[in-house]
């Protein structure tokens, strides 16, 4: 039962992706710039259909398994237009599926968030966010495994001439 439905909302997904891409075609046709606007944002969808041909799959030194997969990814990006500030949101999902080895197959999601402060005089600052549920290839175990990264950052610069900019950032 659990498949079936990851199946119907990866289509649902899949179809929502196809019709904000068609929406962006259709709005790029009448307008030079990118993405919907709404306001002060633009929504930025996208949507990537690949196929990828892997002689080892599983990276083992002995018994290599190759096999061709399907590799989708459909998400939105949300960025402001305003100067003094500067935000920017993602959220992807991905689902790779395999023609003989169905045990490598995965769907992974994710989202980032970054927000920066532009005008403080000479200096700036931001903090940024992401997090992503991935199922990945355990080159230590040979299997995949789930993994969930969540990563926290700051950063923050200084303008030291009209050319030149310093900056430091941190994350963990």
């Amino acid at each position: 039962k659990m498949e079936v439905a990851v199946r119907k909302i990866s289509v649902v997904v899949c179809l929502a992706g196809c019709l904000l891409a068609v929406m962006q075609v259709s709005n790029a046709a009448e307008s030079r710039e990118e993405g919907i606007r709404l306001g002060d944002y633009r929504i930025k969808p996208y949507a990537d259909l690949m196929s990828i041909y892997d002689s080892n799959v599983e990276t083992q030194p002995a018994r290599e398994k190759d096999d061709v997969s399907f590799r989708l990814r459909v998400g939105a990006g949300l960025e402001n237009t305003a100067e003094k500030t500067k935000l920017k949101a993602e959220l992807w999902g991905l689902s790779e599926k395999y023609l003989d080895l169905h045990d490598e197959d995965h769907d992974d999601f994710g989202e980032s968030l970054n927000f920066q402060v532009m005008d403080l005089g000479r200096f700036n600052f931001g903090i940024e966010e992401s997090y992503q549920d991935i199922q990945s290839l355990d080159y230590a175990v040979g299997s995949i495994q789930a993994r969930k990264l969540l990563r926290l950052g700051t950063i923050s610069g200084v303008k030291v001439t009209e050319k030149l900019k310093a900056s430091l950032a941190y994350g963990f």
